[in-house]
């Protein structure tokens, strides 16, 4: 390292990003390049023990990178620093660790259903999930038959067309040989579709006629508003 290089740069301030999706992105701070140095890029440290890093990577002229691009072990609470480098590959001081425990892969929240579209996007908590653009590896209760383009993937999010989504049906979808990166297997191999408040009521019919309580009687007819949507009964109709 040259003497004065990175006399008078700033220690590099770095935190953590969780979003709701499980989404974990180490941010920092930029570093300012002076006439001794210019700021070429930063690299990322890591490993399992706080100050002792066995892992590196460049990243370039960056301020943020994505965790989920890494092949951590789940469970296994690892350590980030990052140190910036110059355009003479000198390299300033690491900035304080930053911890971080990876989690199994999963779907995030609940898959969106486009009934118009007859498509389901299914969106993981991690990158490069293996087997999740295999048709074979999806099933669905009552059956659903996949129309004919391929699985379309966004990032982390799966999109599948089918022939047909049925209204106002709730649908169980499972899911098999779908593993991360590093073959972990999915915290979860089911999901149930069009309930995400798990009232045993399909969301879109509960759309359609306005209600949310299943066990309200909105149009007093001695049935609860379940009970009209298992007899395929309007719930806001005391003649149906």
């Amino acid at each position: 390292m040259g003497k004065n290089c990175f006399r008078l740069i700033f220690i590099i301030h770095t935190f953590l990003f969780v979003s709701s999706s499980f989404a974990a992105v180490l941010h920092w701070s930029p570093v300012e390049s002076t006439s001794e140095c210019i700021i070429a890029g930063y690299k990322v440290h890591y490993g399992t023990a706080s100050g002792q890093y066995t892992q590196e990577i460049n990243v370039g002229n960056v301020t943020a990178y994505d965790l989920d691009l890494l092949a951590l072990v789940p469970t296994q609470t690892y350590f980030f620093a990052v140190n910036a480098y110059s355009t003479t590959n000198q390299e300033g001081p690491l900035s304080a660790p930053v911890s971080y425990q990876d989690n199994l892969p999963n779907i995030v929240a609940y898959p969106s259903l486009d009934h118009a579209g007859n498509t389901i996007d299914v969106t993981f908590n991690e990158s490069n999930m293996q087997g999740a653009d295999i048709k074979g590896n999806y099933e669905f209760s009552p059956t659903l038959i996949f129309d004919t383009p391929a699985i379309a993937r966004t990032d982390k999010t799966y999109r599948l067309f089918m022939n047909y989504i049925p209204e106002y049906a709730i649908i169980t979808m499972m899911l098999s040989n779908i593993t991360d990166s590093t073959g972990n297997a999915l915290m979860s191999n089911s999901i149930v579709l069009n309930d995400d408040d798990n009232d045993s009521m399909a969301d879109d019919w509960e759309a359609h006629y306005g209600i949310s309580t299943a066990f309200l009687d909105a149009d007093d007819d001695g049935l609860d508003n379940r009970e009209e949507y298992i007899l395929g009964s309007s719930p806001i109709d005391d003649d149906s």
